[in-house]
């Protein structure tokens, strides 16, 4: 969830330092409520899906770094990771915080945003289409 810790430090400004520690945090909290793919994640849109980091913290894996506004940030991003789920999409490495809020708000209200860049390009089957600033991965959601 290095991906997840990225978007967080980008939007809130966090220092390197913090990020190292708030990965290592959100790994062990993410293990003790299970999440463990970008599905699971993408179901925790409501930060009364997420338990205290505080009631799950034991003397060996600190929480201290996770606190609410940490919280509504891991529903934004689980929002966000909805919908590309529901588009047939997968984030890819690198993705950023402002690119992905940028394409959920340009999905979200087709025509009223520009989610269309020039940079990258994914292929759906034999239909091209081009994706803000990020690498999506298109796969079939369908076996």
């Amino acid at each position: 969830m290095s991906l997840v810790s990225g978007m967080i430090q980008e939007k809130l400004l966090l220092e390197d330092d913090n990020t190292t520690a708030l990965n290592s945090q959100l790994k062990f909290y993410f293990d003790e409520v299970g999440i463990d793919t970008e599905s699971s994640f993408a179901l925790m849109k409501e930060k009364s899906l997420w338990p205290l980091p505080s009631d799950i913290a034991d003397k060996n894996n600190a929480t201290n770094i996770i606190k609410t506004t940490i919280l509504l940030m891991l529903c934004e991003l689980a929002k966000y990771a909805g919908q590309v789920r529901e588009s047939g999409c997968f984030l890819g490495l690198g993705v950023t915080y402002k690119s992905l809020a940028k394409w959920a708000k340009a999905n979200e209200n087709p025509g009223r945003y520009d989610a269309q860049s020039h940079s990258h390009s994914t292929t759906r089957g034999s239909h091209q289409s081009k994706v803000p600033s990020f690498s999506v991965l298109i796969s079939s959601m369908k076996s």
